[in-house]
């Protein structure tokens, strides 16, 4: 039976000791269950001290605890850029083009360019000239613009 059969066996019967042994056949990690496996890691010595800390100890203590953001100082200085780093425009030497096609790279017909007739041009628009209704002035303007039977120039529009 795989690791995941095992696992997916101990969570449908809630069996524990299945979904262990299917966790430990997968990874390699042993687990188990019991106060072994559910003790903390910290001993007891270390969660209660059996003497006090001594003065100089407990002002360590208060000033570790005590830091006040604002007496953090998190600024960096920064060195100055060097010379050609974010400063002037510096000019490039550009030496001649050495390539030669000599037609030995590309050859054959998946190569050439096809013969194709080139896709015809659409035709210009023709403007349609109306007159401003406030004003009495004429203007060309595009048929996709023209809309109702009244209209405006740009002046009369504001």
């Amino acid at each position: 039976m795989s690791p995941l059969d095992l696992i997916r066996n101990g969570i449908v019967e809630n069996d524990m000791e299945q979904i262990i042994e299917g966790f430990n056949l997968l990874t390699g990690e042993e687990l188990g269950i019991g106060p072994k496996w559910t003790e903390d890691p910290v001993s007891t010595e270390d969660r209660t001290p059996t003497e006090d800390p001594t003065p100089r100890e407990a002002d360590e203590v208060q000033a570790k605890v005590s830091v006040r953001s604002s007496e953090l100082d998190f600024t960096v200085k920064r060195d100055p850029p060097a010379a050609g780093q974010y400063g002037r425009k510096e000019s490039i030497q550009v030496g001649e083009n050495q390539f030669v096609d000599d037609g030995s790279e590309a050859t054959g017909e998946e190569f050439k360019t096809p013969e194709v007739n080139p896709t015809p041009r659409r035709k210009p628009i023709r403007m349609l000239e109306v007159v401003c209704n406030s004003c009495g002035r004429k203007e060309e303007i595009n048929p996709a613009y023209k809309t109702g039977s009244y209209h405006r120039c740009d002046k009369c529009v504001g």
